[in-house]
Parts: C-alpha cells; structure tokens; sequence
C-alpha cells in the first residue's frame, strides 16, 4: 500500500441517536468524565475541553478569562498537533463602533454544555460572558467516523443598548507552519495559490497542504480543508496575511465589498452559519474532497437533495430556443414530445406572465398574472395535462425583480430596495429603466411565499426555477450596488446588514416552502445566489437545485465546459445540485451533451420537435437507464474523481465515478475524449467491496463488458478506447 494514504476512520460501535438541534445541559455528573463516549464526542474539566470521536481530536484549554485550541490532530498522530498550542483568536469579532473581541478578550470562566444537531453532529458548547454585556456561545460538533468539526457562533445581546457585531471570524486558528510552505487550493479546493490568501464567494470549500514535518516527522503531506458555510457573497476565508500563521474563516468585513452586519436590540441573538474543518495526513486534497469532505457533506451537512424521496434524473427546460415566446399550445406539443422522450419534469420557462398594461419590451413580473392572450385557460389545464403525461410540472420566476407599472410596486413601494441616493434600484441591470428589485428583508418575502403555495396548492406545481438577483448581480461589479440602503425597512437597519438580512429571509422562506410542500424542488439560480456560476452550502442546505450556468454554444463547444463546471464543483458540492444549462436535444451531437450532463444534473432544452424519431427512441433509452440506475443505486447522491483524471481539458481525458460508496452495490461511471492523442485509457474504480464480483456495463444498451471483483476494479481497472477524438462513454457497475 502507498504511504500517501487517506487515515480512514475506525468502526463506531455504538450508532447516534439524533436527540434534535440545539443544546442540552450536561448532567453535573458528567462534568469530570475522563473521556467521549460514542454518544457524546465530548468530556471537559476545570481546564479543557476534549472532543474526540476516535478520527479527530481537538483540545480546547479553558482559561479563567477565555478559551484557545491546544490541539488539532488525528488519532494516528496523537501527541502532534496541526495549530499552535499558545497562539490564536478561537474566533473574532468586532461590536460596530467599539473594541475586538476574540476568545482571550477577558470573558468570564467558561462553561460547558453538550450540543448535537439534528444530522449526527455531537459535541459541546463554550458559554462566555463578557464586560460588555454579550454572552458567546461557541459549539462545537464531531461525526460518526469522519475527521471532522464543524463550528457555530451564537451572540446574544444580554445588556439593556443595542450593538452591531461585524468582522466576524467564526473560526481562528494559528497553525504549526507556514505559508512559505503551503499551498492553498482554493475555489472549491481546485485552484492551487502560494503564499498569503485572501478569499472571496467561491471559497465555499478550501484546503491548504504543506509538505514539511512541523506537524509530524511520519507525515509526508498534512493540511486543513476548510469548510465555509456562509451565505453567498458574505463569504470569507483567509490565510498567512500580514506575516501571520492565522487560518480565519467566516464573513465580510465591514471595510470589505458586501460587508456583514448584525444589529442586535437588549435581549436577542444571531447564530452564525458554521464553518467545518477537516485535518488530513499522508495524502493530498483531491484525495480528501472525494471522501471525509463529500461524505460529511453528504452525510451530515443537512442537504435539502436528500429529503427528496424521489431525485429528478431527466428535466427539460422550455427557455432555449423559445426565450419568452411561449403559449399553451406551443407547451402541450413541446409535453407530449417530453412525454415520449422520457423527461420526468417539464419546467415552463420565462414569458408565461402577464401584467395590468401591454405595453411593449421586457415581459412583466411582480404580480405574476397569467398572460391569457398566451395562456387562455390559464396554468392549471396546462399543468394538469403534464402531470396527466406523467411529468411533474415546473415554473420559472423571479425572486425579487418588479415591473415598475405592476400593482404590487404601486400598492407596497416600502418593499423595494434603495439604492444609495435612496431610490429603488434594479441590482440585476443597472442599466434597466422599467424594473426594480425588491428588497426581501421586508413583507415582499411574505408576498411572494403565498404566491408559489398557491401555484403549488391550486395547480400543482412541483418544481420552481427562481431567478434574477436579490442580493448582488452577477452582471454588475460594483459592491455599493448591492443589498438594500434603506434604513427603515422592518429586517435590517443599513447597508451592511442587508446582504445577511437578505440571505437569512431566503432561507427562511424556502424552509416554510418545504415546510408546507415537502417534495417541492426549488431550483434558486446563480444569478438570484449572487455571482456568475455560483453555489454554496447555504443554498444547498435549503434548496434542491442551483441553476449554475449558460452554455448556448454547440455540444462540439460546449459539453467539456459542462464536465469542467461539475468537476470544478464537485465533490465539494452535491453534484445532483448543480443545474448546468443551456445544452439541447435538438442539436446534431447531442450525446455528448448528455453523457456529459450525467455527471451533474441532467436537464435540456431544445425544440423537442425537431427531434428525429430514431433520436427520439435512443434518448428515451438513455432515459429509462438512467432512471433504473438512481432507483437502483441512488447515484444522484454521490460523486468523486476517477484516479489518474483530472480536469476536464482540450488534449486530454477526463472522467467521474457515481458510485454509491455507502452500499457499495453500484452505480455508474463517465469518461471522455477531448481531442487526446491516445485513443485507449485505463479506468479505475475504487469505492466497491473488495470481494464482490461487479458487471461492468456500456449504457444505455447494458451489454456486459466485464465481470470483476471490487478490489480488481480499484486495482487493475478496465480499458476503455474511444475512437473519436471527442467521444464519451458512461458504464453501468453492477453487483452481481
């Protein structure tokens, strides 16, 4: 066995039971207990904290004025520790106007409680007060077999004036090395940087590697992937800056683009969202995005995907070619052709609304009236006939974009945002003189909620497409315009406060969504998140589905681009999350856009009535594949690198496994061509059982190719020669 190995955790005897979110005081019996047990991950003292559940282990010291992490290590490694004994913040944060305070800023002496979440998460909390009238309460969680630990902030104002907190680092590390002799990869772990690293919206996922023995003389490679599940274009990471060893992870900064603010009145709290780390040694960062970091996130981030009882495996999306030149007849014919092809979800793009005038230019939005020169009968006939194909039926719409001459801005203009001259402003184009935005952290989210159930509840709608921006464009550069700058609206007081303000009404309003319509697939787009091709875990943690591109070009231009977009992601996020459009059906090379697509999520567009029968035939093919594989391995939910592929590229191969790596009984896997030289590569596939015997398959015909043990497929592999120098396969592996 290679000594660049990943340390796999050790079997839990005991299996958690989830006792529900939030904190439990721990009985004052087992305020000495010498050690975790399977069920709590945490035991303390007068002087420290420890959290260990046989994988991670960090140590926090309990000083009479403050806490500070001992030691962050592995329990291969048990005396080492990836941080700095005697240096650190713990965490930091500013109060608007006045002093910094981290976890050494002369709180009181700490105390412990347990805390679990509702996902497998157990640990403790630290509970500090401070001369300022805060209580802090820092938790901390720990997994079931993954290194990993997960971190939150709750600040609760306990004094009689209100505060603002900004600058918010929810973790402060200080590590045992360098950055002359680390690598930062950034961008969702993909993009290496060395030296000083200041991140930005992307940095949802980042991983740092050294390569020296400052940690432990047995590891050759050891590092830190880092976690940031902060909302959108709030998001901070940071590394080594201003000559220091310091790892910071958690929001803006009020001097920053898209700063954080919290405004808290005498008696209230803001939990901050968490951050997560995840030590490694004796291995390298693709390595730990393909394991502890995709199982923790798909395990236990708490991903709306895995609520769904049934994923969607074929969408087909109405906006290319048609735009918003759509009507009912035009939907029925495009549904029956969906029908045939076998789509499980038709989604009626832009231009189905009407507004009070029919005044010439963009189509209307914000009171969202159905047009009925377009649709006479209105949406529930077309709906109903959809689901009468059996396909459930989707809807675009924006989230928070208003028609100046709609009735809601003129019945409720304290809704829409402000920009700094104090007039509503349009955040997704500037340049627009017949649209604004509404500001969500008002009574519009409220509004717009009790739109989408009654669509839900009176015509069955069952998938939602939402668009357009909120909170920042992904167009318009410039940090001013973004947010809200009014100063009276009911959720935020200022600038700042607005982008967070925002975000958490947001959520909040798609969990209510859920709340009444659980199976409800919400598909919230990059544009409406924030930034061009965006996703995080906030977004994934409330909605099924981020719309994350528009690649219009040909499948000879475009597939690879729809790899790359997964394989830039993904694993870090659920690959099933990640909507990559504009790829049709009626184009002559369309297979590739569709092996392609099998790696993310599988939706198209197209005139389906320029589809050729024979085409039509060999997609309802792919289709029924597809289908019977997520029923039968539930692939959807997985997703990693192939050994020896790496990113999607003109001269070279690339590839993706969906294996189910849980079950270990299958799923499936891609590999592609893009103009390499060799014609021939060979594939393999870890994560099976090693004694299993497993057909490999070619889809969509099933013709067996091969019939291997798991540990041959991990060891030995298969080949596979495309004669084309674009080309694609995708193979079924099946346990036997």
């Amino acid at each position: 066995m290679s000594r660049f190995r990943i340390f796999l955790p050790c079997a839990v005897a005991q299996l958690m039971i989830v006792l529900g979110s939030g904190v439990a005081p721990l009985h004052a019996a087992s305020r000495q207990s010498a050690a975790p047990t399977a069920a709590q991950f945490a035991s303390w003292t007068d002087s420290q904290l420890i959290l260990d559940n046989g994988v991670v282990r960090r140590v926090v010291t309990l000083k009479p004025d403050g806490i500070l992490t001992a030691q962050l290590t592995l329990a291969e490694f048990p005396e080492s520790s990836m941080v700095s004994k005697d240096k650190g913040g713990e965490f930091r944060f500013v109060l608007h106007g006045g002093k910094t305070l981290t976890g050494a800023s002369g709180w009181s002496r700490p105390n412990c409680e347990l805390a679990n979440d509702s996902h497998g998460g157990r640990g403790a909390a630290i509970v500090l007060e401070s001369p300022e009238s805060l209580r802090v309460k820092v938790v901390y969680l720990l997994y079931p077999g993954l290194p990993v630990v997960r971190k939150q902030l709750i600040i609760e104002n306990v004094g009689l004036v209100d505060v603002a907190v900004e600058n918010v680092d929810v973790e402060n590390l200080q590590m045992a090395d360098d950055d002359v002799h680390c690598q930062t990869y950034a961008d969702y772990g993909r993009r290496a940087h060395v030296g000083p690293y200041l991140g930005d919206w992307h940095d949802a996922l980042t991983m740092l590697l050294f390569s020296t023995k400052k940690f432990d003389a047995r590891a050759a490679t050891w590092g830190l992937a880092i976690g940031n599940e902060a909302s959108g274009v709030l998001k901070r990471v940071s590394a080594f800056l201003d000559g220091r060893n310091e790892v910071s992870v958690g929001v803006k900064r009020a001097e920053e683009p898209y700063a954080f603010r919290r405004w808290l009145r005498s008696g209230e709290n803001w939990a901050s969202e968490r951050t997560f780390i995840v030590p490694y040694a004796n291995t390298f960062p693709g390595a730990v995005l393909s394991g502890p970091v995709n199982d923790f996130v798909r395990r236990h981030l708490g991903l709306r995907l895995a609520e769904l009882t049934r994923k969607p495996t074929f969408v087909y999306n109405t906006w290319m070619p048609f735009t918003v030149d759509i009507d009912e007849r035009l939907i029925m014919d495009l549904a029956k052709q969906a029908s045939e092809m076998g789509f499980e979800e038709f989604v009626i793009d832009d231009g189905w609304q009407a507004n009070r005038t029919d005044k010439p230019g963009p189509r209307p939005i914000g009171d969202w009236l159905v047009d009925k020169k377009r649709f006479p009968h209105g949406l529930k006939p077309v709906f109903d006939y959809i689901k009468g194909l059996g396909m459930k039926p989707g809807l675009w719409l924006s989230l928070g974009a208003v028609s100046t001459d709609s009735a809601v801005y003129a019945e409720h203009p304290e809704w829409m945002a402000l920009g700094a001259d104090q007039r509503p402003i349009y955040l997704h184009n500037t340049t627009s003189k017949t649209r604004v935005t509404a500001c969500l952290a008002t009574g519009w989210t409220e509004y717009f909620k009790e739109l989408l159930l009654r669509l839900v509840r009176d015509n069955g709608l069952e998938y939602v497409k939402l668009d357009l921006a909120v909170v920042s464009s992904a167009y318009v550069n410039d940090p001013w315009i973004s947010g809200c700058h009014a100063t009276n609206h009911p959720g935020h007081r200022d600038h700042a406060e607005s982008h967070e303000a925002i975000y958490a009404a947001l959520w909040r309003m798609f969990d209510e969504l859920h709340a009444a319509a659980p199976q409800l697939f919400i598909d919230c787009t990059y544009e409406a998140i924030g930034k061009m091709n965006l996703v995080d875990y906030a977004l994934c943690a409330h909605a099924e589905g981020d719309w994350l591109s528009n690649f219009d070009n040909p499948a000879t231009l475009d597939s690879w681009r729809v790899r790359q977009m997964a394989w830039w992601r993904s694993p870090a996020m659920p690959a099933t999350a990640l909507v990559i459009g504009n790829q049709r059906l009626d184009d002559p090379n369309w297979e590739q856009s569709f092996k392609s697509l099998v790696g993310a999520f599988p939706i198209f567009l197209g005139d389906l009535r320029e589809v050729p029968s024979e085409r039509k035939q060999h997609i309802r093919q792919w289709a029924d594949w597809l289908k019977q594989m997520q029923a039968k391995y539930d692939y959807a939910m997985f997703r990693s690198d192939l050994p020896g592929f790496g990113e999607p590229t003109a001269g070279a191969w690339d590839g993706f496994s969906r294996i189910n790596t849980d079950t270990q009984a299958g799923g499936l896997v891609g590999v592609f061509r893009e103009h390499a030289r060799e014609k021939s590569r060979r594939v393999f596939v870890p994560g099976l059982a090693p004694r299993d015997s497993y057909e490999v398959s070619l889809a969509p015909e099933g013709k067996v190719l091969h019939v291997m043990t798991g540990q041959e497929l991990a060891e030995k592999g298969f080949m596979v020669t495309l004669e084309h120098v674009q080309d694609g396969a995708i193979f079924g592996i099946e346990r036997r």
